[in-house]
């Protein structure tokens, strides 16, 4: 008999839709479906489930709202734009605006939060009046009942600053931009400043200045090297070099051109994505060092040669 009455009641429901353009759908235990009261507020929405809208009824227009579930949208009042699909999901929505919760208590404390996006068994549940929140995973949440902005994605994740986004627990340790295998990392992270272990930064402090707060290393061990060979005397290379003074984007600066780098150490070149060359400025040092050594060893000549000349005079 209840199979039946369902299928009644959902014909009743496409027929209404044609004409009112609402949608409702009451389970065998509507002793405390309260959809019916004032009715004329709800409109373009579908409610499915038991126990769904508080007993008081609608307060106000409520439009476009989805409800899927045991108390799913339970105490909306007049909120818009709602959907919710999962046990108890958006289950205190009274004037939430543009909410998503999908899974198993989702979202359920919200009242008043707009456009907050929740997916997952039990995740974003201390969120009551928050607005523009993302959380996904189950469990995912923020620690704030007003919580801006935040987003979580991972199981369990919590969030505790607004305008912050958190991407998986203490266990996840490699993060992919585009796709795992080699090759596939082809994504480009836009930001302002990396924050390292230790309290490190890398920060882009004024526009074309990049800041790193404590040393730079590069890896030079000799076991990750092959053919090692000495470059001998560099000075006559040196010397084809001409430090420039120019200005890049308003602001005057003092460099090398790659393009002139290039005709005398093209390994110290480089091309990046957009076919402009770079410099190696880091392994420039070591032509430096040798074409300092060169000096060196003039200087110790010709000191040598003074001497000489010094004591024939006497």
């Amino acid at each position: 008999m209840k199979k039946y009455y369902n299928l009644f009641t959902l014909f009743a429901i496409l027929v209404g839709s044609t004409a009112y353009a609402q949608n409702f759908l009451q389970s065998s235990s509507n002793a405390a479906l309260a959809i019916t009261q004032r009715a004329t507020f709800f409109d373009n929405s579908i409610i499915f489930g038991s126990n769904t809208i508080h007993t008081d009824g609608l307060t106000a227009l409520a439009q476009k709202n989805t409800g899927f579930g045991v108390t799913a949208l339970d105490n909306l009042k007049n909120g818009d734009g709602n959907t919710a699909v999962g046990f108890n999901a958006l289950g205190a929505a009274g004037t939430a605006i543009g909410n998503v919760g999908v899974g198993n208590a989702a979202g359920y404390a919200i009242g008043a939060g707009q456009y907050n996006t929740i997916v997952g068994n039990q995740a974003g549940t201390v969120v009551v009046g928050g607005n523009k929140n993302t959380f996904i995973g189950s469990g995912a949440k923020g620690d704030a009942t007003g919580a801006i902005r935040r987003i979580g994605i991972g199981q369990g994740v919590v969030v505790t600053a607004d305008n912050t986004a958190v991407l998986g627990d203490t266990n996840v340790t490699d993060v992919y931009f585009g796709g795992m295998g080699n090759g596939q990392w082809n994504a480009t992270l836009h930001a302002t400043g990396i924050s390292l272990e230790n309290e490190e930064t890398i920060t882009n402090s004024v526009d074309g200045t990049v800041v790193v707060s404590g040393n730079l290393s590069v890896s030079s061990d000799m076991r990750l090297k092959d053919n090692i060979t000495s470059l001998g005397s560099t000075m006559s290379e040196i010397i084809k070099l001409d430090g420039k003074s120019y200005t890049r984007e308003g602001k005057k600066e003092i460099g090398l051109l790659a393009q002139d780098v290039e005709l005398v150490y093209p390994e110290l070149v480089t091309m990046d994505g957009n076919g402009m060359l770079a410099v190696n400025y880091q392994a420039l040092s070591a032509v430096l060092i040798n074409g300092m050594k060169d000096q060196e060893a003039r200087i110790a000549k010709l000191e040598l040669l003074v001497k000489l000349l010094l004591n024939n005079k006497k």
